[in-house]
């Protein structure tokens, strides 16, 4: 396994250099993000995107969707009560 490396993009400190680069083609897209945007259970999703159907993105490096498939049962967990708890994601702000 990867060990990750913490880098700084636009400010903020990413736990992995594959999420600053996430962040970085949302800024090439134009879309506005929030860097985990809140603690769902000791789950933080990685990124809220702003807009008219805000949504959460999870970023991890994985060989095959097998592979990713391992962390859904967690992120379900994490997010039971939060996600439809919140309907007004834009007062998470964003990124820039």
């Amino acid at each position: 396994m990867t060990t990750a490396l913490e880098t700084r993009y636009v400010g903020h400190l990413f736990r992995s250099r594959l999420e600053a680069r996430w962040a970085a083609l949302f800024d090439l897209i134009g879309w506005e993000w929030t860097y985990e945007p809140l603690d769902a259970n000791k789950y933080l999703p990685d990124f809220l995107i702003h807009g008219p159907y805000p949504f959460l993105v999870e970023v991890k490096p994985y060989d095959s969707p097998e592979e990713l498939k391992k962390y859904v049962p967690r992120i379900d967990a994490g997010l039971e009560g939060h996600w439809s708890d919140q309907p007004h994601w834009s007062s998470y702000g964003g990124s820039k």
